[in-house]
């Protein structure tokens, strides 16, 4: 049977969310040929794959980098349309990769990102993207390889830059934008379950901005030292004083419903 779409996965050791992502593929309107891309997991990743029919590539941890990984993944692969999505990239809704592929109106399109959960109401903002654009559009608006989807042939012609060690989805973007193709976003949403620890969310972002130099010229947060005294003196302490008063309103009420609840219920609007 000839699959119109495929579906590359990278993990490592996120079994729990693996299983998530795996299960709302296989509930899919439009079904997917699946390849999970591993780098050397130690849990059972590996069996979860299997399990559900994905085809399971491993590639270890002194050969992996994204790109190289993601690389591996579309070689694999046999549709004209790849979706890439992370490991905690859980699609919402049996339709997800029917809205990835309605992305594509034109052959011109490259790609078309997906939805995070939060970002929602940008479905009603259809958005296509074309020419040269400024670095912070690069990073900000185009596609993110946590959810979105790619055309095969441009892939074969662009592939993923596997020497940086992150933001290799926006440095394809540039490239294919230069090329003359567009980029644009489906309403295909999904929930990013991924939760980490301070320090590796400060590894990241470095990792993120040093990459971003490296194929840009420039850094993409530009944060001064205006912005540092700010965070410091005006948004922690704002951020702190919301957080005491909530505390104290939530104790009140654990005090005072029981009181409250045994006096008739006010009428009209509660606001």
């Amino acid at each position: 049977m000839t699959r119109c779409i495929s579906v590359v996965i990278r993990t490592r050791n996120e079994a729990p969310s693996l299983e998530k992502v795996l299960e709302a593929l296989s509930r899919q309107t439009v079904p997917p040929e699946i390849i999970v891309v591993d780098n050397e997991s130690s849990d059972n990743s590996t069996d979860l794959a299997q399990r559900h029919g994905a085809r399971l590539i491993s590639i270890t941890r002194a050969d992996f980098s994204y790109g190289r990984a993601i690389n591996i993944g579309c070689q694999a692969s046999s549709a004209p349309f790849i979706v890439i999505l992370s490991a905690h990239s859980i699609p919402i809704g049996p339709y997800f990769l029917q809205q990835c592929l309605d992305g594509f109106t034109s052959e011109e399109i490259a790609g078309v990102s997906c939805l995070r959960s939060f970002e929602g109401a940008q479905w009603l903002k259809p958005s296509v993207m074309s020419g040269a654009l400024p670095l912070d559009d690069i990073l900000n608006t185009t596609l993110r390889n946590s959810g979105c989807v790619i055309r095969r042939s441009v892939w074969e012609r662009v592939p993923y830059d596997e020497t940086l060690e992150a933001t290799e989805d926006r440095e394809w973007c540039a490239r294919v934008l230069r090329l003359g193709y567009a980029l644009a976003r489906s309403s295909a949403m999904y929930h990013y379950e991924n939760h980490i620890s301070l320090l590796a969310r400060i590894k990241k972002h470095n990792r993120e901005q040093v990459a971003v130099f490296r194929f840009a010229g420039a850094v993409g947060d530009r944060y001064g030292l205006s912005h540092l005294a700010r965070e410091v003196f005006v948004s922690i302490p704002h951020l702190v004083c919301n957080m005491v008063v909530t505390a104290i309103a939530r104790y009140s009420t654990a005090l005072t419903a029981e009181l409250q609840a045994r006096r008739a219920a006010k009428r009209g609007s509660c606001r």
